[in-house]
């Protein structure tokens, strides 16, 4: 059996071929293209000034585009007059750093080109270039349709010697560069996947169809059924660290135990509450100032408090004061809203006393607290327009 890896290989050549000899003798003489910047180097005048910033260079409309926004023009020669054409190879010099990206059938990586090197790069498709550098520099390219071809000798003192005697590379093959490139870049592609699924290098395994399609036998839950739902799936017993959740279906879940944290949370349109407290979520559902009739009797939870008093721990809290001086805050309030607040004196050692929030106290000054050890004292408050209103029961034991 032929595998994968080796039908690509003749699937490529055959292209090649059939490329190639389709067209005349004449054609293949007359389709290299290559092309110099600077166009006419004289010697003494080797290089092209670049200004510093990002040059633009468009081998089509033949435009170069100067950082400052300033265009020159490429003669006729210069420019690729078929849209089938790109150029493939490209030998840059640069007596400043200098960064060279190409563009064409697609976005290519950028290079780096050392001060005062050359840098060569083959196998490649572009009809447009961007040349970066951070100050004024010198820079000569060689530019060729051929996808193998290069300068070996690049500056020089005799330019056109260099180009007649110095090329290196393939030059027939640039006839089937243009019509292969894609088809090399989608069977790529192909051979990525496949390594992908096997999980195997390239080359250290038979990538036959077969060897392919066993990844997706009935063992990991595909079936082969040839049915219109005949898709690569993954049975969910094989996954693992998911508890039972991986066995349920998605109309019907069932959690027990555990807790579920960071989420976002639930809009009210939703049947959430819209808040992740509880003043907001009374906001959110519009339970702020409404008046609610009800019989039977209503328990708010007894809440042991601290001097930092959160009404949104319970109407009614309690605490057992600490031996003299403490102050009290409160937070968190609901317009109309009453409260309770039962204080305790401590069991043992000096009265605890209080420095209340404003409060408006019934007769106008604020209560003066039981001192006795283990005596208890009741403040009742009304919120209202802003305002703590308070009253007082106090020496209970």
């Amino acid at each position: 059996m032929v595998s994968f890896e080796q039908a690509v290989g003749q699937l490529v050549d055959l292209t090649k071929k059939i490329a190639f000899y389709s067209e005349s003798q004449d054609k293949r003489d007359t389709d290299i293209i290559s092309i110099t910047i600077p166009e006419q180097p004289i010697p003494g005048a080797l290089t092209r000034s670049f200004q510093a910033g990002t040059t633009t260079i468009d081998f089509r409309t033949g435009t170069i585009m100067n950082p400052d926004k300033t265009s020159e023009r490429l003669t006729q020669s210069a420019l690729l007059t078929s849209p089938d054409v790109f150029l493939h190879s490209l030998t840059g010099y640069s007596s400043q750093d200098a960064i060279i990206q190409w563009t064409g059938q697609q976005i290519g990586p950028a290079w780096g080109v050392d001060a005062g090197a050359e840098k060569n790069v083959t196998y490649i498709s572009y009809d447009k270039l961007s040349i970066t550098v951070n100050q004024s520099s010198n820079i000569r390219l060689f530019l060729c349709t051929n996808p193998q071809s290069v300068v070996t000798t690049f500056v020089t003192t005799v330019v056109t010697t260099v180009l007649q005697t110095s090329v290196q590379g393939d030059t027939t093959e640039a006839q089937t560069w243009d019509t292969v490139s894609s088809l090399l870049n989608n069977l790529n592609r192909i051979r990525n996947q496949i390594v992908a699924i096997t999980g195997e290098a390239w080359g250290t395994v038979s990538h036959s169809i077969a060897t392919v399609w066993a990844k997706f036998d009935k063992t990991t839950g595909h079936a082969h059924t040839g049915g219109t739902d005949d898709g690569p799936k993954i049975a969910n017993t094989s996954i693992t660290g998911l508890g039972t959740m991986s066995t349920q279906a998605s109309s019907n879940v069932s959690i027990s135990g555990g807790s579920v944290t960071g989420i976002t949370d639930l809009a009210v349109a939703d049947g959430g509450t819209g808040a992740s407290t509880a003043a907001a979520a009374r906001s959110a559902l519009g339970c702020v100032g409404i008046n609610v009739a009800t019989t039977g009797q209503y328990a708010s939870a007894d809440y042991n408090c601290t001097t930092t008093l959160d009404w949104n721990n319970g109407r009614n809290q309690y605490m057992t004061l600490a031996n003299n001086g403490q102050t009290f805050t409160f937070a968190n309030p609901l317009a109309g809203a009453n409260y309770t607040l039962r204080l305790k004196q401590p069991a043992s050692g000096a009265a605890g006393t209080v420095t209340w929030p404003t409060i408006t106290w019934i007769g106008g000054a604020a209560p003066t607290l039981t001192t006795t050890n283990g005596h208890t004292d009741i403040i009742t408050l009304i919120y209202s327009g802003g305002v703590y209103y308070g009253a007082s029961a106090l020496n209970f034991y």
